[in-house]
């Protein structure tokens, strides 16, 4: 079914969660899963961190892949689309916890993460 996630706490290791944006994701469901990813800074909610479309597919082992078939970085960069690959848990709380690695906008490294996920009410 369609659904609404909010990002609770983003957390490159070794450093404490934050969250730096407001973001949103919006899911279709159905069969496509296909998805949009928005992410404003709360420091300046008129300027976008990042913000990215595409498809979401879930594996048997918890991995999940998202496709970015339209991503603001990318084409800022002129560069394709990174891997964007998880492994997705539920925590005991309902959230769900996403951890992998990927590149830290503030260092330009790679690094292991962790994102913490929260559904919403749909309306």
């Amino acid at each position: 079914p369609p659904s609404i996630s909010r990002r609770i706490s983003l957390r490159f290791l070794p450093d404490e969660a934050h969250e730096p944006t407001s973001t949103l994701v919006l899911n279709a469901g159905g069969a496509s899963n296909l998805y949009t990813d928005f992410r404003p800074l709360l420091a300046d909610p008129a300027a976008c961190e990042w913000a990215f479309a595409g498809e979401k597919e879930y594996f048997e082992d918890g991995r999940c892949t998202w496709t970015h078939e339209v991503d603001s970085r990318a084409a800022a960069e002129g560069t394709p689309p990174a891997p964007d690959v998880g492994h997705c848990q539920r925590l005991p709380n309902g959230d769900e916890l996403e951890t992998g690695e990927m590149i830290n906008p503030e260092t330009g490294k790679l690094c292991s993460y962790e994102e913490v996920w929260s559904s919403e009410d749909m309306p």
